[in-house]
């Protein structure tokens, strides 16, 4: 009598290929955004400059738009993230932490955007915090 088999051999090709597939996709993500050297996050506001803050300090604050609404920002181990916002559907905080050079963080409703630099090419105006 043959004994009932839950794996077939297509499912064991297909567990394993998108094994491959999601390795293959991370590999590629950290060749296309490695760690910032001496990492800064440049916050701008409806375009304009508001500060840039290194990654290796710890700092929360929170940033304003000029019609009230805010986010709260958190620089912690390395990383940037907006930990609290108050606007509708809260995508900014939901997107988590980032720490890699290019990663950007977007608020459209408050116009809030922060971008991960390396600080260590000179190309930093200003440091805060």
């Amino acid at each position: 009598m043959n004994k009932p088999r839950f794996l077939k051999k297509g499912d064991v090709i297909l567990v394993v290929a998108v094994a491959v597939a999601l390795l293959l996709f991370w590999g590629v993500s950290r060749f296309l955004y490695p760690p910032a050297e001496n990492g800064v996050a440049e916050i701008t506001v409806n375009g304009k400059p508001h500060g840039t803050y290194r990654l290796d300090k710890e700092v929360s604050f929170t940033v304003q738009d000029e019609n009230g609404g805010y986010n709260r920002v958190e620089i912690k181990n390395g990383e940037v993230r907006i930990a609290d916002a108050d606007c509708p559907d809260r995508l900014c905080v939901r997107q988590g932490a980032i720490s890699h050079k290019g990663e950007t963080i977007v608020c459209l409703p408050h116009g809030l955007i922060i971008t991960v630099c390396d600080g260590a090419n000179g190309d930093v105006d200003f440091i805060t915090g």
